[in-house]
C-alpha cells in the first residue's frame, strides 16, 4: 500500500504529467495506529470506511484511500432478508432466515453473510453456509458457490470461475500429452502467473483413484521456513480469488463522481444491473 502510495507521488512529480490531475482510489483491511499514520501522511489524506452491507449482500469493511470526490453513503435502501434471497438458488437459504421462517422465537436475525476470506481455513468456514428443506423436514448444509460468491460481491456469473476452470483445464490436459508443451500449452509458465495476478505453481496428485492428475494451485502465503502454507484445487482458488477482490458496489458508488468530470458511456456487452432489489431486473 505504502509503494503505492509512492508510485502515485511519482507520477505526480514527473515532467510527462504535465501538472495535470491524477484520480487514484486504494482500498485495504482498516488500518490502526501507527500503520494508518503513515499511510495518511503517504497519501497526503485520510481513509474513508465502508462497508460493503450498505451496498450488497455481504459485508466487506475496508479503508479506501482516494482524492476523488467523496459524497459521502447513499441512504441505505436494500432490504437485507430480499437481498439474499434474490441471491441463492434451487430453494437455498440463509441459515438465520431458515431460523426465522420454522421456529416461533421472534428476534432479530442479520441476513446478510460475512466477509468473504481468501485463507485456506476459512474458505468454507461456519459463516459460508446456507440450508435448504429437504422432504422429510430436515435442513440440508452447503456453502456459499463460487456463482454465489461471484454475484454478491458484484460480479457476472462466471466472471472468476470461467477463467479459473480455463486455466486449470488446460493445465491437466497438457500434463497428460507427451508433447504437451508444444501442442497444447497455449502460454508459458510466466503467462500463467500473470493472469492469476498472484505468484503460484503447480501441485498434482492422484485423487480417487483416478488416472487424471488433479492440479492443486499454490497461494502466495509462505510459513517461515518459505514453504507454501496452502495449496488450492479449481473450486477453492476461484473463492480464494473472490476472497481477494473489491466489492464492485463500493467501487460503483466511490467512482461516480467522476461522470461529473469525464464523458460518460455504456458498453452493449456490459450488464450494468446487480443481482439483487432494487437493481436486479425483474
Amino acid at each position: 500500500m505504502l509503494q503505492f502510495a509512492r508510485l502515485i507521488k511519482t507520477i505526480r512529480e514527473h515532467e510527462f504529467q504535465n501538472n495535470r490531475h491524477l484520480f487514484y482510489l486504494c482500498e485495504n483491511v482498516e488500518l490502526r495506529d501507527n500503520d494508518a499514520i503513515v499511510c495518511d501522511q503517504e497519501f497526503g489524506v485520510s481513509p474513508f470506511i465502508i462497508d460493503a452491507k450498505s451496498y450488497s449482500p455481504c459485508k466487506r469493511k475496508r479503508s479506501y484511500y482516494t482524492n476523488i470526490p467523496y459524497e459521502g453513503k447513499d441512504e441505505e435502501c436494500l432490504d437485507a432478508e430480499s437481498c439474499v434471497k434474490s441471491i441463492l438458488e434451487d430453494d437455498w437459504m440463509h441459515p438465520a432466515d431458515a431460523y426465522d421462517s420454522f421456529n416461533s422465537v421472534n428476534q432479530p436475525f442479520i441476513y446478510k453473510a460475512n466477509t468473504f476470506l481468501a485463507s485456506s481455513s476459512r474458505l468454507d468456514d461456519i459463516r459460508m453456509l446456507k440450508v435448504k428443506l429437504t422432504d422429510n423436514g430436515n435442513f440440508q448444509r452447503g456453502f456459499y458457490s463460487v456463482s454465489d460468491r461471484e454475484k454478491m460481491m458484484g460480479f457476472p456469473v462466471g466472471y472468476v470461475e470461467n477463467v479459473v476452470k480455463k486455466i486449470f483445464n488446460t493445465v491437466e490436459k497438457a500434463m497428460h500429452s507427451e508433447y504437451w508443451w508444444i501442442e497444447t500449452f497455449p502460454f508459458d509458465q510466466e503467462d500463467v502467473e500473470n493472469l492469476s495476478g498472484l505468484g503460484f505453481k503447480y501441485e498434482s496428485s492422484l485423487e480417487d483413484n483416478s488416472p487424471v492428475p488433479k492440479i492443486k494451485i499454490a497461494g502466495r502465503e509462505v510459513g517461515s521456513n518459505g514453504e507454501v502454507l496452502y495449496y488450492f484445487n479449481c473450486d477453492e482458488y476461484s473463492k480464494h480469488l473472490i476472497g481477494n477482490a473489491f466489492s464492485i458496489p463500493v467501487v460503483e458508488h466511490l467512482l461516480t463522481p467522476l461522470k461529473k468530470v469525464f464523458e460518460s458511456c455504456e458498453y452493449d456487452n456490459a450488464n450494468y444491473h446487480f443481482a439483487w432489489p432494487p437493481h436486479c431486473l425483474v
